[in-house]
């Protein structure tokens, strides 16, 4: 890890320490940017394009290899409840 590493965790670090809700972007917005970091990936591993329908914010087609990516199973009491809602508000 180099020295912007370290930067980044001692500053992530110090907002939950202090409960320090104002950072550089708000979760939405990281889960957004973070979302096409991972479809990349997806892509990559199938070869095939990723398409997600915009408004449900979901696969386009869902017998697509990439669906194999798209969950996961969830031990009992962990199991997702937010069926990706950051990603649907603006």
């Amino acid at each position: 890890m180099g020295k912007d590493d370290y930067s980044h965790i001692a500053k992530f670090v110090e907002c939950v320490r202090d409960n320090n809700q104002h950072t550089a972007a708000t979760i939405g917005e990281v889960i957004r940017s973070n979302i096409c970091t991972e479809l990349g990936n997806v892509s990559l591993l199938t070869g095939e394009a990723v398409k997600v329908a915009p408004k449900t914010v979901r696969l386009a087609d869902p017998d697509s290899a990439a669906a194999k990516f798209w969950n996961r199973t969830y031990e009992p009491g962990w199991e997702h409840q937010a069926q990706h809602c950051f990603l649907l508000k603006t």
